[in-house]
């Protein structure tokens, strides 16, 4: 359950009166919102409304403003986020790996928002928070990248759920490469993911194995005989989780934040 607030303002005068209720979902958010709406007598064309977000941000409590909205007289709601005055929260949702495009329609900004808040174990919300904080941070691992560290505790990560070979899939996946390419605020190690997951498929990766080349052969040539004997794919499957296990043995690192389910 998240708490939101809403501060009623009478001819535009600024805020009021302000109502408080709890929800878990986007459309439990709007319904309440148009119950204090009535309850308060607010008019459309002559008051206004503005929606916030109380969220507990590492420990800390924020109060974090929304935007304003109106119910018109059949009760249709039109809400806005206006990106430019909204610092705090522009600051605690990038930091989530919200994404602002200073160019997006205010009314579709008011509905991404609340429903973004209700994400849980997304990849944006998940592992682009984590790779966030990690940006932040230095790190030094002797005899290892810091990409590798990072990596290997995403593998590990994704085994413990017993989603390895699915979280795999996806980062090599268009829509993994895209994502990894779309913040900035990642750390270096996010490029280097697709690459890394590439090379470990082969077993191309140091000290994985003192027969890494043979391995590749026999990799190889079960690829080639793949359309002609449909039996060997659950052994290619079983080949690349085994290197990237091998992979989190060689390389997971403790490292000042890990990746938890909401």
């Amino acid at each position: 359950m998240i708490q939101f607030e809403v501060e009623a303002s009478f001819q535009y005068k600024g805020s009021g009166q302000s109502a408080y209720f709890s929800a878990s979902s986007y459309d439990e958010v709007i319904s309440e919102m148009k119950r204090i709406w009535y309850r308060a007598g607010l008019v459309f064309n002559r008051d206004e409304a503005f929606l916030i977000v109380h969220l507990s941000v590492d420990g800390v409590e924020q109060r974090l403003y929304i935007g304003d909205f109106v119910f018109d007289d059949e009760l249709q709601l039109c809400g806005m986020h206006h990106i430019n005055d909204q610092k705090p929260i522009y600051d605690v949702l990038s930091n989530l790996c919200f994404t602002f495009d200073e160019y997006e329609d205010p009314e579709y900004l008011f509905e991404k928002i609340i429903r973004f808040l209700f994400e849980k174990n997304t990849p944006e919300k998940l592992l682009g928070s984590w790779l966030i904080k990690l940006s932040l941070e230095n790190f030094d691992f002797k005899g290892i990248e810091p990409e590798q560290a990072i990596i290997a505790h995403l593998l590990k990560f994704s085994d413990q759920q017993e989603k390895l070979f699915e979280m795999y899939h996806w980062c090599l996946s268009p829509d993994g490469e895209k994502f990894f390419d779309s913040n900035d605020s990642f750390p270096y190690a996010a490029n280097c993911i697709c690459d890394e997951l590439k090379e470990i498929t082969e077993g191309n990766f140091k000290n994985l194995s003192m027969n890494a080349d043979e391995e590749n052969e026999e990799d190889l040539d079960e690829s080639e005989n793949l359309e002609e004997n449909t039996d060997d794919a659950p052994l290619i499957k079983e080949k690349i989780l085994e290197n990237l296990r091998r992979y989190i043995s060689l390389y997971e690192r403790p490292l000042p934040f890990e990746l938890k389910l909401e």
